[in-house]
């Protein structure tokens, strides 16, 4: 209020940006750790795939 300025549009203005950012990296990281467990998309899924996910289903639930 002393200067003038008013500096709450820049934290207003970014929520936007960081929601996009978070957006992208919660797509990301799910492919990223479904290949890691080995899902292959339109295949016939592996027993060695179907316990990652398994897993990953019990460790985030």
């Amino acid at each position: 209020m002393k200067t003038g300025i008013r500096a709450e549009c820049l934290v207003y203005s970014s929520y936007p940006f960081w929601g996009e950012m978070l957006q992208a990296v919660a797509g990301f990281i799910p492919r990223i750790v479904l290949g890691l467990v080995g899902y292959v998309p339109n295949a016939e899924l592996s027993e060695n795939a179907l316990f990652g996910i398994r897993n990953l289903i019990y460790i985030y639930s």
